[in-house]
């Protein structure tokens, strides 16, 4: 991806304007700079090919949370800022080596976490009403989501593959996996699938305290909801049992049911 291209990403946001900022471009929303083109950090490896930061770079102001995802799923490509502005989400992107629906994502969750909920609202983005009420029968709008083992191709079909697993499936490289997004955090929580162990016997148990879980589990449960209204989603996952796995119950959670 070029610095042109994240212009455009950036200026296809509602209330989008280009401004400048300490002699580079900044983008702004509701009065606020949700991303930016700033000279890259010296001095920090890149992802792909280990070099020191050349190139061109972007900036998002991430929630912290989504930073620390990005940061974790793809290291040397999303940096932090050095100090108090990264631990406040602002985060380098190392443009050259960023998948471009990756970095679509990221300027989204910027734009969103800068622009006041209110504002939001009255442009029909909806987020704080739908964050509120997920997981209830008929909540939000309708998703398009699929369900596959992590180990099955790829296909066109699919949309957007989202791995809802903790843990990486084993013996598995990412290009084989063929994963857009990982969102760990809305996974069963590392003591109910400890608990839980596939055994059939727990499986309505294992059903209803995931659920509990969902239910607390509000901002995660609105990413993917986010990824389904854009355009089909498949839910993928490690688990043999095709039947009686998180995944499944998560999609009926979606779902409503």
């Amino acid at each position: 991806m070029k610095a042109s291209e994240f212009r455009k990403l950036a200026l296809a946001m509602p209330l989008a304007s280009e401004g400048e900022h300490m002699g580079h471009a900044d983008f702004r929303a509701a009065g606020k700079i949700f991303a930016s083109l700033p000279p890259g950090p010296g001095g920090v490896k890149r992802g792909k090919g280990g070099k020191e930061g050349k190139g061109e770079w972007g900036m998002v102001a991430l929630p912290p949370r989504e930073q620390a995802a990005l940061v974790r799923e793809h290291p040397g490509v999303f940096v932090p800022a050095a100090g108090a502005w990264g631990r406040r989400g602002y985060t380098y992107v190392a443009l050259g080596e960023v998948d471009r629906r990756v970095m679509k994502r990221a300027v989204e969750m910027a734009w969103r976490n800068i622009v006041p909920e209110r504002v939001r609202e009255e442009l029909g983005d909806g987020a704080g009403k739908t964050r509120k009420r997920s997981g209830g029968k008929g909540a939000g709008k309708a998703v398009r989501v699929g369900l596959k083992r992590v180990y099955e191709p790829r296909e066109k079909s699919d949309g957007t593959r989202v791995l809802v697993e903790r843990l990486w499936p084993r013996g598995l490289t990412k290009e084989r996996a063929g994963v857009d997004v990982w969102l760990k955090e809305i996974s069963p929580s590392p003591e109910l699938r400890k608990w839980y162990g596939h055994d059939p016997a727990k499986w309505e148990e294992f059903q209803r305290r995931y659920r509990k879980e969902l239910a607390a589990n509000a901002e995660a449960v609105e990413e993917l909801r986010r990824l389904a209204r854009e355009g089909p989603v498949t839910l993928v996952y490690a688990a043999s049992d095709q039947e009686r796995n998180s995944a499944a119950v998560l999609r009926a959670y979606l779902a409503g049911k």
